[in-house]
């Protein structure tokens, strides 16, 4: 088999953010350090499967240490993947007393050319957020920071290209949509004028009819064999608190599990995908209560892409993972 993972993680290893003196190799990965908290780059073994061989990459930034399960971690983790990150999510390990944000990617052959455009955006985003959020989310638990230093070089306290980073992400969030512009070449009224528009035609083929327009798309999915369809919805209507414009991609269940359940269920369903990507996904995202219901009486799961983050054929490869997710959540809470 192939391991053409490994040229995935070469690939991010080389981006000019990671500098070689805060890097350790290890087996199928890298560890490195921007400032005290460490990210980690782990890809699994070759896998077959009907679809072919794949692997799973994943990326995660360990946030907080010793949480205390008295704080309602599920709650407050719950509460920030709604509105506060970006292609990426905060989970609650019980078992190790650890808050740790992360995303990961399933590379076939297929997509093994621009995994690593894909994934290298939010790997960085994980780690300016990681930053941001873990004294208040380490008071907020009553934990311990989850600091460590380089066994080579030692603690590393500078994170400016961190900031500098974020800084062109909010920025260009301060312009219009860019997934809503008219493409230069395009003409008002041209179906694929721009990247939004291109929507219907794409879930159609994909037998899950949809509707939209410049700015907003709906579309049903399988969830449960013969039972009521999820939703996938799309907007650029709605900025994102800290990054501005850009797109939501929002997967809603079928299931009104009551409030307090719905975060409980959603922190297990990240778990469940921190530890098994399923074939085929990416986790770009985090399950969350449903913030587009007003109680938050449900599950869903989000997406948001920043304007710095666009580009042609992303929306459509999130929806493909949306609508894959909604079969796998049914497998999983054996709806």
């Amino acid at each position: 088999m192939t391991d053409f993972g490994m040229t995935v993680v070469e690939e991010l290893r080389r981006s000019p953010m990671i500098d070689d003196s805060w890097t350790v190799s290890h087996d199928r990965g890298f560890t490195w350090w921007a400032d005290d908290l460490a990210q980690h780059f782990s890809l699994g073994e070759v896998r077959s499967t009907p679809s072919g061989d794949e692997c799973t990459l994943r990326v995660w930034t360990d946030v907080v240490t010793d949480v205390d399960p008295a704080t309602n971690p599920e709650r407050l983790l719950g509460l920030a993947n709604m509105r506060e990150l970006a292609m990426n999510a905060l989970v609650w390990d019980r078992d190790s007393a650890t808050i740790k944000v992360f995303c990961s990617m399933s590379i076939h052959e297929g997509n093994a050319d621009f995994a690593a455009r894909l994934i290298g955006l939010p790997t960085v985003l994980q780690k300016h957020m990681a930053h941001a959020l873990a004294d208040r989310l380490t008071f907020q638990s009553r934990g311990t920071r989850a600091t460590s230093s380089n066994p080579r070089t030692g603690s590393h306290g500078d994170s400016d290209d961190l900031g500098a980073f974020a800084g062109m992400v909010v920025g260009a969030g301060e312009g219009p949509s860019v997934f809503s512009n008219l493409e230069p070449d395009a003409t008002p009224g041209d179906p694929r004028g721009s990247w939004m528009s291109r929507l219907p035609a794409y879930s159609d083929q994909l037998g899950c009819p949809g509707a939209g327009n410049d700015v907003a798309f709906s579309a049903e999915v399988p969830f449960a064999g013969s039972g009521s369809p999820g939703h996938v919805d799309i907007f650029t209507h709605l900025p994102h608190p800290v990054f501005g414009n850009g797109a939501w991609v929002v997967l809603q269940l079928p299931l009104a599990p009551g409030p307090d359940e719905a975060f409980a269920l959603a922190n297990a369903l990240n778990n469940q995908e921190f530890d098994w990507v399923p074939p085929g996904l990416a986790l770009l995202g985090a399950w969350s209560p449903d913030f587009l219901v007003s109680d938050m009486n449900g599950l869903a799961f989000s997406t948001f892409v920043p304007n710095k983050l666009a580009g042609s054929g992303m929306l459509e490869n999130l929806f493909t993972y949306a609508a894959l997710r909604a079969r796998f959540a049914a497998d999983v809470l054996g709806a």
